[in-house]
């Protein structure tokens, strides 16, 4: 799925960052799935359109800051994505949701901002972590994130065999960390049936699975041996658009971690996962997409957007702007004498800003025409790929929300098919398995009736 959900510019001109843009976090476990209890959460409000989530403890902890915009796509999730600690927050609401896992949301009701800036946030270094004498953990807190249902004995027995000759804490969850990321390879397909018991099938029967399987070991262990922790959720860093100096987060780059309390230190990242192995260098579509995504960010930034923050930043731009940059360029081709322009040689600059416009208002759209179309005519001839059964997909989602079920982009597409209502549920499911047969298993048998359920489902035919 590369469907875009967010786009980042960080302060500090094109460094590339390692950054995980967290959404929330999971704090409860029944065997197969982690989810979180109805947490009326604490309500906070804004004043003027900024807010300090941060205490005076933490904004006086020594360490990196950085200070970066969020622009969000439309989808259904009411999260608020950071990264890092933020300790001051720019956002247009009157009113924000702080929930139990320190996650923050939009109350029910209350349209989400478009777009929203932190002006600084805290880069905790995980591998070397500073003790904290404000760190702290509810007793009711500390058992919601103990709790454990009824699991394998084997998965307990082998935290215990890895950790128990290491006496501090920190160590025993880096263990397992480091465990996990070298003993099991990365792999995106999914079992073909579902089990009794997910974390030890991964462990000791499949040996290979994806983020979620990763994190919720993780989690599962440390809790086994009196750790508390939690699954996180989110986005990777994303991809950096050196055209446009944002970052691009996609429904692709979703993904799950731990976080673990130390006593002495509180939460702390874990990331048992190991990088994946298919991941290489980007495709000459790839590269195109990069250049659509730019006059995106042009089009949401300097016309959507366009207000007196953005005039601010223009003049400043255009006051310190280096030799040659695009803001530079603008000057020497606006430039006339005294007060007036001379069009003439503003002309190519009108006529770049116009087919920026025009690519899109029309690029993405003619894009996508020529993609679907290309698509059926290759799945009808038995011919299709793993980049059709995604457009298939994204075409199920379309259709759905129009009928006001919509996915979120965290979601994957296993867990999103026990979210859809039941007068949908049954053809998502088979659509949903002949999407993860074509797009991951090579499948090219699963293409025509993939095909025939999309239709339908577009159509709006009552399931039987």
């Amino acid at each position: 799925m590369s469907t875009p959900v967010m786009h980042a510019r960080i302060d500090g001109g094109p460094r590339l960052y390692s950054l995980k843009w967290r959404g929330s976090a999971l704090a409860q476990f029944d065997g197969k799935r982690w989810f979180n209890e109805s947490d009326g959460g604490e309500r906070i409000e804004v004043e003027s359109g900024h807010f300090q989530p941060a205490s005076r403890f933490q904004m006086r902890t020594p360490g990196p800051r950085i200070a970066y915009e969020v622009q969000l796509k439309a989808f259904t999730n009411d999260v608020l994505f950071f990264a890092g600690i933020p300790e001051a927050v720019g956002i247009q609401t009157r009113v924000l949701i702080r929930t139990a896992v320190d996650s923050y949301r939009m109350p029910k009701g209350i349209p989400r901002p478009a777009r929203y800036e932190v002006f600084r946030a805290f880069l905790p270094d995980d591998s070397q972590p500073r003790r904290s004498p404000a760190a702290a953990i509810s007793e009711p807190a500390r058992a919601r994130y103990l709790q454990l249902p009824a699991i394998d004995p084997r998965t307990a027995k082998l935290a215990h065999d890895l950790t128990d000759n290491e006496l501090q804490r920190l160590e025993k969850a880096r263990i397992i960390e480091r465990h996990l990321r070298s003993s099991y390879p990365y792999t995106i397909e999914l079992p073909e049936t579902e089990v009794s018991d997910p974390v030890a099938h991964f462990l000791f029967e499949r040996r290979k699975g994806h983020c979620e399987y990763f994190a919720s070991a993780m989690a599962v262990m440390l809790r086994t041996i009196g750790i508390p922790s939690r699954v996180a959720t989110g986005f990777q860093s994303g991809t950096f658009n050196p055209m446009s100096g944002w970052y691009l987060i996609r429904s692709s780059d979703a993904h799950s971690w731990v976080e673990a309390f130390i006593d002495g230190f509180g939460w702390i990242t874990f990331d048992p996962t190991p990088p994946d192995p298919s991941s290489g260098g980007m495709s000459l579509w790839q590269h195109a997409a990069l250049y659509l995504d730019a006059v995106d960010v042009f089009w949401q930034e300097w016309v959507v957007n366009y207000d007196l923050a953005r005039q601010l930043t223009l003049v400043d731009r255009l006051g310190r702007g280096p030799r040659g940059s695009p803001v530079e360029w603008f000057e020497r081709w606006s430039r006339g004498g005294g007060t007036s322009v001379d069009w003439r040689r503003g002309a190519p600059l009108v006529a770049i800003a116009a087919l920026l416009i025009l690519g899109r208002r029309f690029g993405p759209g003619a894009v996508a025409w020529w993609r679907r179309r290309r698509s059926v005519r290759l799945l009808r001839s038995g011919q299709a790929s793993a980049s059709d059964a995604t457009l298939l997909y994204l075409r199920m989602l379309e259709a759905l929300r129009r009928r006001g079920v919509e996915k979120p982009a965290w979601m994957t597409p296993v867990e999103f098919v026990r979210h859809v209502p039941r007068e949908h549920s049954a053809s998502v499911a088979e659509a949903t398995q002949g999407y993860m047969a074509l797009r991951f298993g090579n499948r090219m048998d699963q293409a025509p009736g993939l095909l025939a359920l999309v239709e339908s489902i577009e159509k709006g035919r009552p399931e039987q």
